[in-house]
């Protein structure tokens, strides 16, 4: 089991960034404010968390792998493939995120934003909010109860399933 964090510390350089870490079952990578972590691959039973103002880019989430995002973190661009899980909750924001057979769950105080991108599968629930702003696109969205979807001027959302009590 590893843990790696962003920020970090080496030889009393601070070390920012990450570029194609791989975790696997019991790993973890942990990132915050000031941190950026480009093109994690996320395996089975490997966790990443972006929370706090940390940014991760293009993760690919697999199969049993998991991502959360919450508290000022923002994910951009990720693919979740079947099996494979990115929660949003309480003050996190995804990017244009690509579900692949994997679930994209944004949950209370979560966002899902498609925004001069494409937002794939995503599934919103109760006081979560998907954002397509103008230029953006979602496709195949579900709204269960208490999940909106709020479609700007110039955006389009394209097979949108609304639940009972979701807001489109």
């Amino acid at each position: 089991m590893t843990i790696y964090k962003l920020p970090y510390v080496s030889s009393g350089v601070t070390v920012t960034t990450s570029n194609g870490t791989v975790l696997n079952s019991g790993d973890q990578e942990l990132i915050t404010s000031g941190g950026t972590a480009y093109y994690t691959t996320v395996n089975s039973g490997g966790l990443e968390v972006v929370s706090s103002g940390g940014i991760s880019d293009y993760s690919y989430i697999q199969s049993g792998g998991k991502e959360t995002v919450s508290g000022g973190g923002v994910d951009n661009g990720s693919y979740v493939y079947s099996g494979g899980t990115e929660t949003v909750s309480s003050g996190g924001t995804a990017i244009n995120t690509y579900g692949q057979g994997g679930s994209i769950l944004i949950n209370n105080g979560g966002k899902e934003v498609a925004s001069a991108g494409t937002a794939y599968y995503v599934i919103v629930n109760s006081g979560g909010t998907e954002v397509v702003s103008s230029s953006g696109q979602a496709y195949y969205t579900t709204l269960n109860s208490g999940g909106t979807e709020q479609v700007a001027s110039g955006g389009t959302s394209y097979y949108t399933i609304v639940n009972k009590g979701g807001n489109e």
